[in-house]
C-alpha cells in the first residue's frame, strides 16, 4: 500500500513539473547577470559614437563644454579643451568609464521613486573602473541591461550571467 502511495505521489510530482515546464515561454524568463564594458584599451572613440543602455543613448563628444551642456554626453578619445587652439587632449579609457558610470548614477537619481525605478543601476567594483577602465554594472532587479551601440563601437561589451 505504501508503495502505491509513493508511485502516485512521484507521478503527480512529475506531471506538475512537466506542466510547469511546458507552460513557460522563452520570453517569460529574463536572464540574470551583469554587464561589463571594457574601455581599458580603447583609443578610437569618435565624436558621434554612442552606446545605448536600456533605451538611454550616451553620445561621445569631442568638445569639453558639451560634457556639461548635453545631458547624456561622454567624452570621445580626444577632446578639445581650448576653443582658441582647437588642440585635442587625449582622454584615457578610465575617464570614459568613470563618466559613463557617473551618468548611470545620475540616471538613478532622476528615476528615483518613479515607475521606471526598476531600471536603476548598481555599479559593481568601482575600484576596477579607476584602475583598469572596466565598468561592471547590474540593474536593481538583477536582469541584464539591453545594450546597443553605433557601428564599430570599440569597447568590449560582455554579459556575465549568474
Amino acid at each position: 500500500m505504501a508503495c502505491l502511495h509513493y508511485r502516485l505521489l512521484s507521478n503527480s510530482i512529475l506531471i506538475i513539473l512537466f506542466l510547469a515546464f511546458i507552460s513557460c515561454k522563452p520570453g517569460d524568463v529574463q536572464e540574470k547577470g551583469f554587464t561589463q564594458i571594457n574601455y581599458s584599451n580603447v583609443q578610437s572613440l569618435e565624436a558621434g559614437d554612442w552606446i545605448e543602455i536600456d533605451g538611454v543613448r550616451f553620445t561621445h563628444v569631442d568638445r569639453f563644454e558639451e560634457l556639461d551642456s548635453l545631458e547624456y554626453a561622454i567624452p570621445s578619445s580626444a577632446v578639445v579643451t581650448d576653443e582658441t587652439s582647437e588642440l585635442k587632449e587625449p582622454i584615457p579609457g578610465i575617464t570614459v568609464a568613470m563618466l559613463l558610470g557617473g551618468r548611470l548614477q545620475r540616471l538613478n537619481r532622476e528615476q528615483s521613486g518613479s515607475e521606471s525605478d526598476k531600471n536603476t543601476y548598481h555599479i559593481l567594483n568601482p575600484a576596477l573602473i579607476q584602475v583598469r577602465g572596466v565598468l561592471n554594472f547590474t540593474r536593481s532587479d538583477s536582469t541584464v541591461a539591453t545594450i546597443k551601440t553605433s557601428e564599430g563601437y570599440p569597447a568590449e561589451i560582455r554579459t556575465i550571467s549568474f
